[in-house]
């Protein structure tokens, strides 16, 4: 049976949704089954980084969600390689790295949430740089284990919205930083509506190429 995809109400650039876009999300169900709803807390090789570090290291500056710190978000970035940060020339042919940014009201909040490996208050956000996951085509799918999906275009481009726990969606798209070929993956602590709103105002996906 065919269903509505996002990217069929046409592309979203401000944070009142088309009707239509907003019935979608909303019927999105989430994920049935147990698991955490992010990396939380980093593996235990992960390494807090300067942002500054990471620009330097890296030769561009990793994406960072606007709006949460603006709204006095604490925002701490991790290298996810046993080697610590990686520089894109330095990637083994096909092989990738990751950055991962935490955001939460304070460090206290952020400190006992990854103690408690729980993340209530937490949203993060992985940017993995390298050889790319290959394109997703886009569609509407009914997944009752990992939660439902659709595709919205967001200023443009193509975003993966995925309620994946009640009140969490997964937000995935594509991305060029400095030229250098970027997925990165937003783990929100809202439902679907609330969170495509949120990365709406956010001003990751009108920078980069």
């Amino acid at each position: 049976m065919s269903e509505p995809v996002g990217v069929d109400f046409g592309s979203v650039d401000e944070v009142a949704l088309p009707q239509g876009l907003q019935v979608l999300l909303q019927s999105l169900q989430p994920g049935q089954a147990p698991h955490h709803a992010a990396p939380i807390p980093p593996p235990p090789f992960a390494r807090r980084q300067d942002r500054e570090a990471v620009r330097e290291r890296l030769g561009f500056e990793v994406p960072g969600l606007s709006v949460l710190r603006e709204a006095g978000q604490v925002e701490v970035l991790f290298s996810l390689d046993p080697e610590g940060l990686i520089a894109p020339q330095e990637l083994r042919p096909g092989g990738s790295a990751a950055v991962l940014g935490l955001y939460a009201p304070g460090e206290a909040v952020l400190q006992a949430e990854m103690v408690a490996e729980s993340a209530s208050e937490v949203t993060t956000m992985q940017v993995q740089y390298g050889d790319p996951w290959p394109p997703v085509q886009p569609a509407t799918l009914r997944l009752p284990t990992s939660g439902d999906t659709t595709m919205v275009s967001v200023h443009g481009r193509h975003v993966g919205v995925q309620h994946h726990r009640p009140g969490r969606t997964r937000l995935a798209w594509q991305q060029r930083f400095g030229g250098v070929n970027c997925d990165v993956a937003v783990y929100a602590v809202l439902p679907p509506v609330q969170a495509v709103q949120m990365l709406v105002q956010c001003d990751v996906l009108t920078g980069g190429s």
